[in-house]
Formats: structure tokens, C-alpha cells, sequence
């Protein structure tokens, strides 16, 4: 009897309490962002109290329930501070959805991209990558890439190369045949060498149609050519354009 006694008084005092918390507030209590209004209305069912959030867009009415006057009151700040901006579509997002809204409108925020255009251009890239995380590819383009390397057309740095390797005093028998090959490499690939695939070197090398003898000398000058793209920044030095190149089965031809 004693412990119901101070169980029913409990509530007693509790119901009191939150009687004279309400009779403070005045409703309909308003929420005001700029020239935007929310209010909140208390109402009465058989259950219980309940508070009542309502604003207009386009004329229309719209209306939220709680039974907690706290949760009312934040939902009303949010409602007026989006009517405030001009936030319409996110305002009839509601629950997990409008979470999902606000923070992927803070991921894009830093990169000045609209969300819709970051959405659109997401989708593509996870088609042409058919599964790949987009995050990884990005990774292998900056590792391949890098901040570090510079634009540098195949043919202008085939010039250099030439230019160097004459400077430094090799042969005329072995610079004749290095400005031969790497001259048609340029001719072929007319672009910079942040274009260049190890599948456009290995079909370089498949469309030549070379003896075994002549594969290696091309191959050996590719190799001399890519270690000084590298060495000057043109190329990444995490690229091998030669990984996709296989060596010919013993065919002699002329070259």
C-alpha cells in the first residue's frame, strides 16, 4: 500500500508538473524564419495530449503530429528555417529519406557541384566502371596520373629525348635508330602521355607485325623512352605502359 501510495502520488506531481510547463507555453505557439511562419497548435484525443506543426506551400497545408512538445518545437525550427531559403523539396522529405537529403547535400557542398548533377554523373561512372568502387578508380588515375606529372606531347618529348641523348654522346649508329623508332611511336600517337594505355602500346606493337629481333630493339626503345618520360614528370612512375605487351613466337620478318 505504501510503495502504490508513492507510485500514484508520482504521477500525480508528474501530470501537475507538465500541466503548468504547458499553461507557459501559448498556443498556437509561432515560429518565425524571416517572413516564413510555423506554428504548433495543441490539441486533444482520447489517448492524450498531442501537438500539431503546420505551414503552407503553394496554398496548401501541411500538418505533423507529436506527442512530444520538445520534438514539435524542432521539427517546427526545421520546417520555418527551410521555408526561410526557399528548401521546398526538402521540406516534403520526411524521416530517413530527409536525413539521406541532408547529408548527401553536405557531401557535395565543398565541390560546388549541384546534387542532381553529382547523382548523374555517379551513375555514369559506376556503368563504364561496371562495379568497380569509384573510389578505386580514382585512386589508380591519381596514382598513374599524379598532381606531380606534367602534359607533354609523345612527339615533343621525343625531340628531347634525341636532343639528350646526343648531348650525352652516344653513337650515331644507335641515335639514328632510336630517332627511327620513337618516330614511329610519335607518328602514331599524337596526343600527350597522360593519354596513353598499356593496351594502346601492346596494339602498337600487334599492328607492326614484327620478327623477334626487331620486337626487341622496339621494345628495348620504348623502354629507354618511357624511363625519361618518367624521369622528367611526363609520366607516373607507377605506369607501365609495357605490361600488356607480349613477345612475338619466333616469326622473322624484315625490321
Amino acid at each position: 500500500m505504501f510503495s502504490l501510495a508513492i507510485s500514484v502520488t508520482f504521477r500525480t506531481v508528474f501530470v501537475h508538473l507538465s500541466t503548468e510547463n504547458m499553461k507557459r507555453n501559448r498556443f498556437p505557439i509561432v515560429v518565425k524564419r524571416g517572413s516564413s511562419v510555423v506554428k504548433i497548435y495543441r490539441d486533444r484525443k482520447p489517448s492524450g495530449i498531442y501537438f500539431r506543426v503546420t505551414y503552407y506551400i503553394g496554398g496548401k497545408r501541411h500538418r505533423l503530429n507529436f506527442c512530444n512538445l520538445d520534438k514539435a518545437k524542432s521539427e517546427a525550427e526545421a520546417k520555418a528555417a527551410q521555408l526561410s531559403r526557399g528548401d521546398v523539396d526538402a521540406m516534403q522529405i520526411s524521416g530517413k529519406d530527409r536525413l539521406v537529403y541532408g547529408r548527401a547535400m553536405e557531401a557535395v557542398k565543398e565541390t560546388g557541384v549541384h546534387l542532381d548533377a553529382a547523382a548523374l554523373e555517379y551513375a555514369q561512372a559506376r556503368k563504364i566502371l561496371d562495379g568497380v568502387p569509384l573510389v578505386d578508380a580514382a585512386r589508380f588515375y591519381l596514382r598513374h596520373h599524379g598532381r606531380d606529372v606534367t602534359r607533354k606531347p609523345v612527339a615533343d618529348a621525343v625531340r628531347e629525348i634525341i636532343e639528350a641523348k646526343k648531348a650525352s654522346g652516344v653513337s650515331d649508329v644507335y641515335l639514328r635508330d632510336l630517332r627511327y623508332r620513337l618516330g614511329v611511336f610519335a607518328e602514331r600517337f599524337r596526343c600527350d602521355f597522360l593519354s596513353l594505355t598499356p593496351e594502346d602500346v601492346r596494339f602498337f606493337f600487334e599492328s607492326l607485325k614484327l620478327s623477334a629481333r626487331s620486337f626487341n630493339n622496339f621494345l628495348m626503345a620504348l623502354k629507354t623512352f618511357f624511363r625519361f618520360a618518367q624521369d622528367r614528370g611526363w609520366l607516373s612512375k607507377a605506369a607501365d605502359l609495357l605490361s600488356s605487351v607480349k613477345r612475338p613466337e619466333g616469326k622473322e620478318s624484315s625490321s
